[in-house]
């Protein structure tokens, strides 16, 4: 009897996986930074700023979004960004209808986030955690007011005011069970969630992703492409507004700045969210623009259970680049070492780095054996081993 029962249960599990889970995102944080996408800030760097110009009711005014950190915690980081996401998934659970969050344990949280619950992921999640509560972000002419269908002037807030977790000790245990918590929501943000102003967000698919550029780019461009098959923006500008380098991005030249984000592109479009993207000179000659178009998102292709489709994907396109169909079995080795959600990130990047090597006449060897070693170098630099 138990068996039956314990059979539906993962039957019902594994067609829940199979189903979207679509979450809540908002808007103003799907349009402009939150977080650094690195693990820790560049050198000196102490803020996010994006800036431009906006048209308000026939007049150039200046656009600002400027967020930062503490001197003590510092910056909201890559993986920050995963929590933000995972609070707004209680926050949504709750029926936003408090500015106190029940976020539970930090097993709890870590599961949502798609995390292992180990020892290191507790401290970073508490670390995730000052440094979210600790921001701020100014904007002028940035915030889109939902409720008075306007761009406020100017706005000093933070996302989160504060957090505390409640440790409950039991009789004759040896270590603390896990803690249980709550985040405060800041007032001003709390009213533009609890106007609505918010988009859906598949949450299976972004916690499929492998890097905080990716998921990043998702949230961004999924906000883009409500009603649309094309986007398009000026290269630089998109690599400010997502956060991509921040305090350091005008030192990168547009072939620099491919580099980081095609392997990201690529992966998108392996899933199935990008049907494609290219660059293209803007109309004044000066600089580059992208041209992104959507494709809907077929569910095998994001399926976090899937793990043989996405081998399969990851290995075809790394023969499209190098040719080497020999060598599918190698590939397919070092993917399931690693599992075919960390290889994505290091097997484009490598498809990158082979592809600019081989336009520019570096290539000693053959496509297939540079990809091979620029593989394992990345993969031996971030402390994998393929052996």
């Amino acid at each position: 009897m138990k068996e039956d029962k314990d059979q539906k249960e993962i039957l019902k599990e594994r067609k829940d996986e199979d189903e979207e889970k679509l979450s809540k995102d908002e808007m103003n944080l799907a349009e402009y930074p939150i977080t650094l996408l690195s693990r820790r800030p560049p050198k000196g760097t102490k803020t996010i700023e994006y800036t431009d110009w906006i048209s308000i009711e026939g007049e150039k005014k200046p656009l600002k979004w400027i967020v930062t950190g503490s001197d003590k915690f510092g910056l909201p980081v890559g993986g920050d960004q995963d929590l933000y996401v995972g609070i707004m998934e209680v926050w949504r659970e709750n029926g936003f209808k408090d500015r106190v969050i029940p976020i539970g344990s930090t097993y709890q949280m870590l599961k949502r986030m798609g995390l292992p619950d180990d020892k290191q992921n507790y401290v970073r999640f508490k670390s995730a955690l000052d440094r979210l509560t600790s921001m701020r972000i100014i904007s002028e002419n940035a915030f889109w007011d939902k409720e008075n269908q306007c761009y406020l002037s100017r706005r000093n807030f933070p996302i989160f005011e504060d957090y505390y977790l409640v440790e409950k000790y039991r009789k004759n245990e040896k270590t603390a069970p896990l803690p249980f918590g709550y985040i405060r929501a800041g007032e001003f943000f709390y009213q533009s969630v609890k106007n609505g102003n918010l988009k859906e967000i598949d949450l299976r698919f972004y916690l499929s992703l492998p890097t905080p550029l990716t998921k990043r780019l998702y949230r961004y461009l999924d906000k883009k492409r409500y009603n649309k098959s094309n986007f398009s923006i000026e290269l630089f500008k998109f690599a400010k507004k997502i956060g991509l380098m921040a305090g350091s991005l005008e030192k990168y030249y547009p072939s620099k700045l491919k580099q980081i984000l095609d392997p990201a592109f690529d992966e998108l479009k392996m899933k199935g969210f990008l049907k494609g993207y290219d660059y293209r000179k803007t109309a004044d000659g000066r600089s580059e623009k992208i041209l992104f178009s959507f494709s809907q998102l077929p569910r095998k292709a994001y399926s976090v259970g899937d793990e043989e489709y996405k081998v399969t994907g990851l290995i075809e396109d790394i023969v499209d680049i190098t040719g080497a169909n020999h060598s599918k079995p190698w590939y397919a080795k070092a993917i399931k070492i690693l599992g075919p959600e960390t290889a994505s990130s290091y097997v484009y990047l490598a498809l990158s780095l082979t592809r600019d090597a081989h336009h520019k006449g570096e290539i000693k060897t053959t496509k297939d054996q540079f990809f091979i070693s620029t593989f394992k170098r990345l993969c031996q630099e971030n402390g994998f081993s393929l052996a």
